[in-house]
């Protein structure tokens, strides 16, 4: 818009030097024409009034001094008139007297009035079952600390499930000292209590919507970090009736905690996208802005998972780094036939038979002397304290920070108008029992169940007979974090693609990535010469990774991005259950055995996946069409 013209200084040149009185017309005199124009003279008084403001006579009141000179009787103006005329003075008395502040107060008075504007709008659009709108600051606040959280307890439980499941780093024998002889040592207790642990979270998980429901969020968060700092807590005195308790316990909560940390990022991404900025909201125009900042937040927490895995197993790297075991790592493998190697890769097969060490006093002197058989085990002792104390602390930073920084904001649950008559945990029991009934959900059950599988293969199995067997124990954290390193990279990629191409497209690059390393790990045989190729599979295996758990995750905000509560918990209750399969089946099954049920379960997995998401985009078509 152009600039206003100075009225102040186009009234002093056409004001006359008096203002002459308007007299009423006599129509003795004979003035016809004063008599035929009467009404237009009085109806258009009050602007001839108006334009003696140039006199400052501002309410048509004239001073005694010049009423007899102007002989004026004229009324005060209406309030109408008013509040035009004061409206006009000051328009003019800014313009004169502040013509170089005039642009800089403009600008800010536009963004003042353009954000009370927005949050009026925000206030007004926002639907009542929605809840409070929160400030963006306190939104980031609490995403950052969600981050934080679940990183340092990624930084503490990826390393050590991949040690634990693998050979048992945190177990001692029942009989702790014997004078000499033979002690019984096997290395699959650890994936046997990790198989109990993940068979109880995954029932769990279908009540932790409704544990959410009745705690709250931030109660589910700290309770979780409290329990995690307990369960590796227990590790500091690996007894098997010590580690039982932990283990169930950790089971029996890990649903709930996962719960909680869904429904905090799916609140998190309700609420702000009510609170986006102009630009933000013309870059999601079109793609679902409850849905793209769902994924934005998403990838996020993804890559505080990533980092908080490398720092973790980067720190494993360096505790353990030049361990050697030989007199227990002989007892974990059979050799082959024709020489004295271990036999490693997928050939091998977990010993039905346990293992016994031959324990000799300290002192070669007298043979009465007791011996220790923590110091035949797979990893130093005061190694595994330490490491264990350090996890310990890493899960305690969770509590910390989430009981420091985190506040509490209302969950949002949908329900229809006959479910609001229910209480919060029906409703969450009743939609988690919906999703079982759901074909969609049915169908993409076989993916969750083989995310579950190939996490669990990859931190027993592949940790123990490819890296351990060819490479040493020493190489574990350094393979993981090969993995961690990839799948960061690989994750952040694969959603940021899914927003310009479709879904089955990524289908079908998973597919062909891991079944060329599926096949990779059954037909070569590992070996400590080309010991590199372990970090290469690690690596490869961590970009399917990422695009299994983007695909999933991806499928359930865009179908269900409201009531996501029940595809949530159903999802995880397969991942979970497969992953009890693998790891109970590490001390059972032959690696040959378990590499053709993977392929088997990623077969099924992708076909069923992708039917899905054909019909999907055929009732797409057929919606669209329908429109036109």
């Amino acid at each position: 818009m152009g600039s206003l013209p100075n009225l102040h200084e186009l009234c002093k040149l056409e004001q006359p030097a008096a203002c002459k009185p308007r007299l009423s017309p006599n129509p003795e005199r004979g003035d016809r024409a004063a008599a035929n124009n009467i009404n237009n003279r009085a109806h258009h008084r009050r602007l001839l009034q108006t334009n003696s403001l140039c006199t400052a006579n501002f309410f048509g009141i004239v001073s005694p001094d010049k009423q007899p000179d102007m002989q004026i009787n004229e009324k005060p103006f209406s309030p109408t008139s008013l509040r035009s005329t004061i409206s006009t003075t000051h328009r003019q008395i800014s313009i004169t007297n502040t013509t170089s502040v005039k642009r800089r107060d403009s600008l800010s008075s536009s963004a003042g009035a353009s954000s009370v504007r927005r949050l009026i709008e925000v206030v007004r659009t926002t639907p009542s079952n929605m809840g409070p709108v929160y400030s963006r600051r306190l939104l980031c606040r609490n995403y950052v600390t969600l981050c934080l959280g679940h990183g340092a307890a990624a930084a503490a439980l990826v390393p050590f499930l991949a040690l634990q499941g693998s050979i048992s780093a945190w177990w001692w024998p029942d009989q702790l000292k014997q004078n000499g002889g033979l002690a019984t040592v096997t290395t699959d207790i650890g994936s046997v209590l990790l198989s109990a642990m993940f068979g109880v979270a995954a029932l769990s998980a279908l009540l932790g919507p409704t544990a959410v429901q009745r705690l709250g969020t931030r109660t589910c968060l700290v309770a979780g970090y409290l329990v995690a700092v307990a369960f590796v807590g227990v590790h500091l005195y690996p007894k098997v009736t010590v580690l039982w308790p932990g283990y169930l316990l950790m089971g029996a909560w890990l649903g709930c905690w996962t719960a909680s940390r869904t429904a905090v990022l799916m609140t998190l991404s309700s609420k702000m996208a009510y609170v986006l900025s102009d630009r933000e909201e013309c870059e999601l125009e079109g793609n679902g802005r409850r849905e793209a900042v769902a994924r934005n937040l998403a990838r996020g927490l993804q890559m505080a998972h990533d980092i908080g895995l490398i720092a973790g197993n980067a720190f494993v790297a360096y505790m353990i780094k030049g361990t050697r075991a030989d007199a227990a790592l002989g007892s974990m493998f059979a050799n082959d036939n024709e020489g004295a190697d271990r036999t490693c890769g997928s050939v091998a097969c977990p010993l039905v038979n346990t293992a016994k060490i031959v324990l000799r006093p300290t002192n070669s002197t007298n043979l009465t002397d007791p011996v220790d058989v923590r110091n035949y085990m797979i990893l130093p002792c005061k190694t595994t304290q330490l490491l264990a104390s350090v996890f310990a602390g890493c899960c305690f930073v969770g509590v910390a920070v989430t009981v420091t920084f985190m506040t509490r904001i209302r969950l949002f649950v949908y329900a229809s108008a006959t479910e609001k008559r229910k209480s919060n945990g029906a409703r969450s029991f009743g939609a988690v029992r919906d999703a079982f009934r759901n074909t969609k959900l049915q169908l993409i059950a076989p993916l969750s169940v083989f995310i579950g599988l190939e996490q669990g293969f990859i931190y027993s199995d592949f940790s123990k007979f490819y890296v351990v067997c060819s490479a040493g124990v020493s190489n574990i954290p350094t393979v993981i974090l090969s993995l961690g390193l990839l799948q960061l990279i690989a994750g952040f990629t694969v959603s940021l693609i899914l927003q310009h191409i479709r879904r089955y497209h990524i289908i079908v690059i998973g597919f062909a990535f891991h079944s060329c390393l599926l096949m990779v790990l059954m037909k070569w045989k590992p070996s400590g010469d080309d010991a590199a190729l372990l970090y290469v599979i690690a690596a490869a295996w961590g970009v399917c990774n990422a695009i299994w758990n983007t695909l999933c995750f991806n499928f359930v905000i865009s179908l269900y991005p409201e009531c996501w509560h029940g595809p949530m918990a159903h999802g995880y209750f397969f991942r979970y259950l497969g992953m009890s399969i693998a790891f109970g089946s590490h001390s059972v099954v032959c690696n040959t055995t378990k590499l053709y049920c993977l392929s088997a379960a990623l077969v099924l997995a992708v076909v069923l996946y992708g039917w899905l998401e054909l019909r999907l985009q055929q009732t797409g078509k057929r919606r669209r069409a329908a429109r036109l």
